[in-house]
C-alpha cells in the first residue's frame, strides 16, 4: 500500500514538472512581450517629447544667450533647440544626430532657401518673417531614433520610430493696453521782476529856534545850522524785452548702448506739446544680420515688424506707419522721450560704422515742424 501511494506521488511530481516545462516558456514570453512593449511606449513617449520640446523653444518669443556668447532669438539658438531636445528625449538615449531642425512657410509649403539651423543665408541675412507677411513662418523639429528588442526574436525586428513637431514662430508679438496716467511734472519757470527805484529828496533846512533854559543867568543862544542836501542821481534801471519762444524745438541727448538695443533721448523744450512723426534709424549691415524688431517710446510700442539693415523708415502718410496709440508719440511742452531700438540679435560692435537716427516732430496748434539728429560709435 505504501509503495502504490510513493508511486502515485512520483507520478504527479513528474506531471506536475512536465506541465510547468511547458507552460514557463509562454509565460516568460508573455512577460517579455510586457516589458518590451513597455520599452516601447516609452521610447515613443520620449521621442514625441524631444521633438515637441524642441519646436516649442525654438518658437518662443524672445532672446538667448545661454548658449551663444551674443544675444540672438530662440528660432536661430540651435544648440538650446537640441538641448531642449535631448532634456526631454533622454530615457531615449537620444544624441545630437537624432535631431533636425527646420523651416517652413506652414502646412505643405517648403522653406529651401532655409535649410538647416540657423535660417540665414549666404550673405548672413535673417529669413525668417522676412518675405510676405501673410506668410507665418514654423520651425519643425524631427527626432529619429532606433528601437531594438532587448533579445533579438523572429518576427520581432527592430525600427526607426519618428516624431515631428512644427511650431508658429513668435517673432513679434503686439501687446496693447491702456497706458497708466502720466505723473504730473512741477517744471520750475524763472520769472524776471523788475523792482522800482525810490529816490529820496532832501529839502535844505534851517534850524533857530531858540531853547529857553530856565536858567540864573538867562542867555538866549542863536545858533543858525545850515544842512546841504546833496544831489542824488538816479540809477538806470535795465527793461528786459521778452524774446518770442520757438513752437517746436526739440533739443537731442546722449545715445546709449546695452546688449541689443540702444535708447536716446531727446527733450522738447518749447512750450508746446509735439508729436513725433517721423523717424528714420540707420545702423552696420554685419552678418548675421541684426534686424529691427521694436521701437518704443517712453515704454510704449510705437513700431514693431522686421526691418532688415542698414536703415529705416517709419511715419505718419508713408508706406510703413506708426503701431499704437497716436498719443504715445506726443512730447509735452518741457518733457523729454526716450526712444528704445530693439534689434533680433546683439548689436555688433568694432566695425567703425555709426548708429544713426533722425526724427521730426509736428506742432499740431501752429503747424511747425522740427527735428533732431544724432550720429554714433558703438563704444
Amino acid at each position: 500500500m505504501r509503495k502504490t501511494t510513493s508511486h502515485r506521488h512520483q507520478r504527479e511530481n513528474a506531471q506536475t514538472m512536465v506541465e510547468f516545462a511547458l507552460v514557463f516558456p509562454l509565460v516568460l514570453l508573455i512577460v517579455y512581450g510586457i516589458i518590451e512593449f513597455g520599452r516601447l511606449l516609452f521610447i515613443y513617449s520620449s521621442t514625441t517629447s524631444a521633438a515637441r520640446e524642441g519646436s516649442r523653444y525654438g518658437a518662443a518669443a524672445g532672446d538667448a544667450f545661454e548658449n551663444s556668447p551674443q544675444l540672438q532669438p530662440h528660432y536661430a539658438d540651435c544648440d538650446g533647440i537640441r538641448n531642449a531636445a535631448l532634456r526631454s528625449g533622454r530615457f531615449a538615449g537620444l544624441t545630437t544626430d537624432n535631431v533636425t531642425i527646420g523651416y517652413d512657410h506652414g502646412p505643405g509649403s517648403a522653406f529651401p532657401e532655409a535649410g538647416e539651423c540657423p535660417p540665414y543665408d549666404q550673405d548672413g541675412m535673417d529669413l525668417i518673417n522676412s518675405g510676405d507677411p501673410y506668410f507665418y513662418d514654423r520651425i519643425v523639429v524631427e527626432v529619429v531614433t532606433r528601437y531594438e528588442p532587448i533579445v533579438k526574436l523572429p518576427g520581432i525586428p527592430g525600427f526607426d520610430i519618428r516624431s515631428q513637431n512644427a511650431r508658429t514662430i513668435l517673432s513679434n508679438i503686439k501687446i496693447m493696453g491702456t497706458p497708466p496716467t502720466p505723473m504730473p511734472t512741477n517744471t520750475r519757470t524763472p520769472t524776471k521782476t523788475l523792482t522800482p527805484t525810490q529816490t529820496q529828496t532832501l529839502t535844505p533846512t534851517m534850524t533857530g529856534q531858540p531853547t529857553a533854559t530856565d536858567t540864573k543867568t538867562p542867555t538866549i543862544t542863536l545858533t543858525p545850522t545850515i544842512t546841504h542836501t546833496p544831489t542824488t542821481t538816479p540809477t538806470p534801471t535795465q527793461t528786459f524785452t521778452p524774446s518770442p519762444t520757438p513752437a517746436c524745438e526739440i533739443l537731442s541727448g546722449a545715445m546709449t548702448f546695452y546688449l541689443n538695443s540702444m535708447a536716446w533721448t531727446v527733450t522738447n523744450i518749447s512750450p508746446d506739446p509735439v508729436r513725433l512723426i517721423s523717424l528714420s534709424l540707420g545702423w552696420p549691415n554685419t552678418s548675421p544680420a541684426s534686424k529691427l524688431d521694436r521701437v518704443r517710446a517712453s515704454g510704449s510700442t510705437i513700431w514693431s515688424g522686421n526691418a532688415q539693415p542698414p536703415s529705416f523708415t517709419v511715419c505718419e502718410g508713408c508706406g510703413t506707419v506708426f503701431d499704437g496709440l497716436e498719443s504715445f508719440r506726443v512730447l509735452g511742452g518741457g518733457g523729454t522721450m526716450t526712444l528704445d531700438f530693439t534689434h533680433s540679435i546683439a548689436l555688433p560692435n568694432g566695425t567703425g560704422e555709426y548708429y544713426s537716427v533722425n526724427v521730426l516732430f509736428l506742432n499740431p496748434e501752429s503747424n511747425e515742424t522740427c527735428g533732431a539728429s544724432i550720429s554714433q560709435l558703438y563704444p
